[in-house]
């Protein structure tokens, strides 16, 4: 099974939720932690269910998440 990285730039998120409202799979859940520009930043809080949908990505206004996919030993 394919397995993503979520990266998430804390100082471009902007707290909006949209990455929690669309992801299918429930990553992402308000955080109580304050980014550099004051903002309520957004948890990874189930980061293992991350299916590289990459919705969270491509709808963030501020490019703050980036999905990477991880190399998979068992490819050959």
């Amino acid at each position: 099974m394919k397995r993503f990285t979520i990266h998430l730039n804390e100082e471009f998120c902007k707290g909006c939720q949209i990455c929690e409202i669309i992801c299918p799979q429930k990553v992402f859940k308000q955080g109580e932690r304050i980014s550099p520009s004051g903002y309520i930043l957004i948890d990874i809080v189930l980061p293992e269910k991350c299916v590289g949908c990459r919705s969270c990505e491509l709808m963030c206004p501020d490019q703050a998440i980036v999905i990477i996919p991880e190399e998979d030993s068992d490819e050959k």
